[in-house]
């Protein structure tokens, strides 16, 4: 090979590799950078809606309907997973610890979910139009809700993911 052309390909590869090199650092350094203040990240435990592993995408949001449940009926979460870890439903339990009935603890649950979608559109997280659609189907939803019994990881079909 001529010698020109060797030391032009020696002299560009070596160019070539310490820029490539050279780039990594500061790439990285922008790269975690980002990630200091990226607020999607910055998780604290009163933040509810912060990603979790043990909240499964979008089924752990009804960990705050759970939430809104155990202050109803005046107990702590710990007690109320007990008690649907025991295969209680909802329901059960608001009998149990109140002696309300199906209707009646649907409707404190309405209430109080009513509450926050007025409260989300005052806010300006949801627009009307999707708070009267969620308000259209919470009643049904809820009373499918807390009918719901909670089996062990064992008993359930695969691809259930319906976790606590």
């Amino acid at each position: 090979m001529n010698k020109n052309i060797r030391s032009f390909l020696v002299k560009t590869t070596l160019a070539c590799t310490l820029c490539s090199g050279l780039s990594i650092p500061a790439v990285h350094a922008e790269a975690s950078e980002w990630n200091e203040t990226d607020p999607v990240t910055i998780t604290t435990p009163e933040n509810n809606n912060a990603p979790s592993p043990e909240r499964h995408g979008h089924h752990g949001r009804k960990h705050a309907l759970l939430n809104d449940t155990a202050s109803l009926l005046d107990l702590s979460m710990p007690d109320l997973i007990q008690e649907l870890k025991k295969g209680k439903t909802l329901q059960q339990i608001a009998k149990e610890k109140k002696g309300w009935s199906s209707e009646v603890f649907v409707q404190k649950l309405n209430d109080v979910q009513t509450r926050k979608i007025d409260d989300a559109v005052k806010n300006g997280k949801m627009t009307t139009l999707q708070a009267d659609q969620l308000k259209k189907r919470l009643p049904e939803s809820l009373k499918r809700f807390v009918q719901h019994t909670h089996k062990p990881h064992s008993q359930r079909q695969p691809g259930t993911y319906s976790h606590i």
